[in-house]
Order: structure tokens, then sequence, then C-alpha cells
């Protein structure tokens, strides 16, 4: 009886409204299981729009996000009015709900997950590169407590989150994190719900502690073994309250924690292979590679574009192999401040190559000039009398011409 009383509420209709700020109101008739994105297309075609990048909708004092959401589910009323707002700053990065985490706007974003009627649905959401949303949050949570609570909120809902790859890069949640440089917290969140993440390689042959340590460090995290040990101590302090972990969890994480204590003390485990602890000959191959835009509030590179430092081979065909990425001394926002002349600053960057079957290390100088922050920026030097540059060459122009004058008189 309630599946027939919830088929006909879903296939009763409903009158929604649109109106805008001006007073402008159309009405349209839709389905009671009408997404969000079907509602964003109407309300750009009653403005005689091809697309919904430039207006947003509320329901209410609800922000309305096109991503595939059934508001009108949720609402007993027969005419529904939704307010259309016009504006050219609402993009599509901000639209989407990855937009608000890309945005680390950590409250909207939780919000919007613990009020979600299909949350499962929400955290299986893809950006344009395939990435997910879990992806995103590691790489730009920091030592933020918001996106750590965000973090916890998407694994307790779908835990296998942590073992999605990266279509570009191979890179696991783990790696991503590593790379942002988020907190350890963030790092025995998924190490617990995927303990076999800590040794996993990406498409370029890095685990995410030589990706931290190539980018920030080698203190930046503790080491995987203490890391193992903190995730298998969370588990057991969170048995009610934690992540909704499938049976067996705490057991794969100690099995991985004693294979990494093995290994880390020169023994050779003679056991059965870890499930979640992929090996040598299964690492994850990826072939698609995409280049994602640059993170705007991080000196660091381009994410998601690594270069291929720890990734070549020891036995190397030309023999070389890259031990640290071309790097300067001076890497913060204010690096070059005191010694800017006007935009840009000279840096001395410094990178280490191992050569030869003795692994001679050469470290390679290279000079590059970089703009330094906006605010230290001293501008050019503005003219203190009006220039005479246009007037010089005017004279030069008259005595070129004088003198062609000149001597075509005398030729004739």
């Amino acid at each position: 009886i309630h599946q027939l009383a919830m088929q006909s509420v879903q296939d009763e209709g409903v009158s929604v409204v649109f109106a805008t700020l001006s007073g402008k109101c159309w009405q349209h008739k839709v389905a009671r299981d009408a997404t969000s994105t079907d509602l964003y297309f109407l309300a750009s075609a009653g403005l005689g729009l091809f697309e919904f990048g430039s207006v947003c909708l509320s329901l209410g004092a609800t922000v309305l996000l096109p991503d595939g959401w059934q508001p009108l589910l949720q609402l007993p009323d027969q005419e529904i009015i939704i307010n259309v707002t016009k504006t050219s700053a609402f993009n599509d990065e901000v639209q989407t709900w990855i937009g608000l985490i890309k945005k680390k706007n950590w409250a909207a974003a939780h919000a919007i997950l613990e009020s979600h009627a299909h949350p499962r649905d929400l955290i299986c959401l893809r950006d344009k590169h395939g990435d997910s949303a879990l992806s995103w949050a590691v790489y730009s949570a920091s030592r933020s407590p918001g996106a750590l609570e965000l973090i916890r909120s998407i694994l307790r809902v779908v835990p296998s989150e942590a073992k999605v790859l990266s279509p570009g890069t191979g890179f696991l949640p783990l790696h991503e994190a590593a790379w942002g440089n988020a907190s350890p917290a963030v790092a025995i969140l998924l190490s617990a719900a995927y303990p076999g993440a800590v040794f996993t390689r990406s498409r370029s042959g890095e685990t995410p502690h030589q990706v931290g340590q190539s980018m920030h460090g080698s203190q930046f995290w503790p080491a995987p073994q203490e890391l193992l040990e903190s995730a298998a101590t969370y588990l057991e302090q969170n048995d009610e309250g934690g992540l909704d972990m499938p049976a067996g969890a705490k057991a794969s994480v100690a099995d991985v924690s004693a294979t990494a204590r093995l290994a880390h003390a020169g023994v050779e485990a003679r056991m059965e292979p870890v499930p979640g602890m992929p090996t040598q000959a299964h690492r994850p191959v990826q072939t698609c590679q995409v280049l994602r835009p640059a993170c705007s509030d991080r000196k660091t590179g381009r994410r998601g574009v690594l270069q291929p430092s720890f990734g070549v081979a020891d036995d190397a065909k030309d023999g070389v192999q890259h031990l640290r990425e071309a790097r300067a001394k001076e890497c913060g926002r204010w690096a070059g401040a005191r010694r800017t002349r006007h935009s840009r600053c000279g840096f001395i960057e410094v990178s280490e190559v191992s050569v030869g079957p003795n692994g001679a290390i050469h470290r390679l100088r290279l000079h590059v000039a970089h703009a330094v922050c906006e605010a230290a920026s001293k501008g050019h030097a503005v003219a203190k009398w009006p220039s005479k540059a246009t007037l010089r060459r005017e004279r030069t122009l008259d005595r070129s011409l004088k003198f062609r004058t000149g001597a075509a008189f005398m030729r004739d």
C-alpha cells in the first residue's frame, strides 16, 4: 500500500511557478519526481537562454543545484513557487555540489549532503574530468575541521569511494590528500576505509607518501606503518559512530599493518596475499590522460600533472634517475617580495639526478623568473617628465626624408 501511495504521488503532476526579481512569472506543469536539472532547463527556456549557466534557482531559503536532486518529492503542495535569479557570476563550477567543494564551501556542501534524499547518488557524481567529490575534498581539505566532517560523512555513506582512481593520474584519494598536504586525520580516515591505498602506486609509480615527500618534505605525515596503526585504533574506538565499514575491515587493516611492519624490519612475510594490498604485478594502469586546471591558491604546480621524479625505474636505459623536481627554496606567498623590481623576480631552482651505476648525485641549478604576489608588486616607475621619445622619432624621420630628397636632387 505504501509503495502504491508513493507511486501515485510521483505520478501526480504539480504546478511550478517561476518568479524573477523583476516580477516576471511563468508556470509549468511538471511531474512530482522532476529533478533540479529539469527545473533549471525550464527556467532557462522561460528566459530565452540556451544554457543554465547564468541563472540560480532557490526554493525558499534553499538554493537548488543542478545535481539530479528531486526537491518536489518532499513538498506536499500542488503549487510551488521557485525564485529565479539571473546572474553572470554563477557559473557551472559553483552550481554543482562538487563546485562547492572546489570553492572550499564546506558548510554548504555538508548541509546539502545531510539533507539530500539520495546521498549515495550525490556522492557518486563526477565532474567533467571524471574526478570524484571525495578526491576534491581531500585535496582541498588542508587542516579545516569542516572538510574533515564532510570527508567523514562521505565515507560513512559510501566507503568504496576511497578506492576510486582518478582517470587522469591514476591517483587514489589518499594520493590526492598527499598532493594537497591534507592533515594526518584525513589520511587516517582514508586508510581506515581502504588500507591498501597506503602502498598503491599511481600511473607514474608513486605511493601517497612519495607524492607528499616530493611536494612537502619528508615529515608531512606519519610513516605508513604508523598510519595503519592509527587507522586500526580509529576503527576500534568508533564501532558505532564511525564509518559504515564492511565485516572484516579491521582484520584487513591489521593484516596490512603486520605486513608493513615485517617489510620495514627486513623480514620476508611468508603469508597469503592480503586482498586490500596491491602487488607489483597488479598496479593500476590508466591510459587516459586528462590535464586538469591549476588550483588558484597553491604554488606547487598543476594538480594531476606530476612530473616523473619517482616513476623512473632503477634500471633505466639512460642510467639517469630523477631524485628531486626542480624547485626554488623560496616558494611561499611572499617569495621574492623584498627583491622584486616591478612585478617579477628571479629565483634559482635546484633539481637532483642520480647518474651511472654508482649513483653519483648531481645538482642542477636553473634561473627562472616568476610573478610575485600582487600585494608585493611595486609596479612600473612613473615618469616625472613628459617623454621625448616621440619627438626623437619625428626628428629622425624628418632628417631621413631630408637626406633622401637631397640625394635625389644631386643625382638629377
